[in-house]
């Protein structure tokens, strides 16, 4: 694909049509969510960061002005990490679950007291050595545990 050119395009559009006329290179969109990416928690998928940012490197060529003195490049750069970066509205979230608004919003009181925890622990400050941690509420609960006392009783009954 070819690099967006802004200074060859009036305003996204052409002179003759109203048709874009640019290709978009998303490799800036896809450095920008690399670079984001590599601060996030390993549960949140790169292709979406890249997605929000391809949107909002098209957004920046809707809104480049060429007529002010900044660069393409800074000015896609902040309409990339604004687009990774922007927390969906209420209504763009209950659009995606399927629900009413109304309905979305009973939902998120009911479980505002439940405390979500991550089930990753990492063991060193390299988030690719991520274990899976479970904590049980007591001891009968610990598969660990359970597993054992199965083996022993196991034991118990041949001897």
């Amino acid at each position: 694909m070819g690099a967006i050119d802004p200074a060859k395009t009036t305003g996204g559009r052409s002179d003759q049509d109203s048709s874009p006329t640019f290709d978009i290179d998303s490799t800036r969109a896809d450095y920008v969510a690399h670079r984001i990416h590599a601060r996030l928690p390993q549960h949140v998928e790169l292709e979406d960061l890249v997605s929000a940012g391809v949107v909002g490197l098209i957004d920046a060529f809707n809104k480049f002005d060429r007529k002010k003195d900044v660069q393409f490049r800074t000015c896609a750069q902040i309409r990339i990490r604004g687009a990774i970066g922007r927390q969906p509205q209420e209504s763009e979230v209950a659009d995606e679950l399927g629900m009413a608004l109304a309905s979305y919003r009973e939902l998120v009181n009911a479980v505002k007291g439940l405390e979500i925890d991550s089930l990753h622990e990492a063991r060193t400050d390299n988030p690719a050595d991520e274990e899976l941690v479970y904590i049980a509420s007591s001891p009968e609960d610990d598969p660990l545990h359970r597993s054992m006392r199965s083996e022993l009783a196991a034991v118990c009954r041949r001897r």
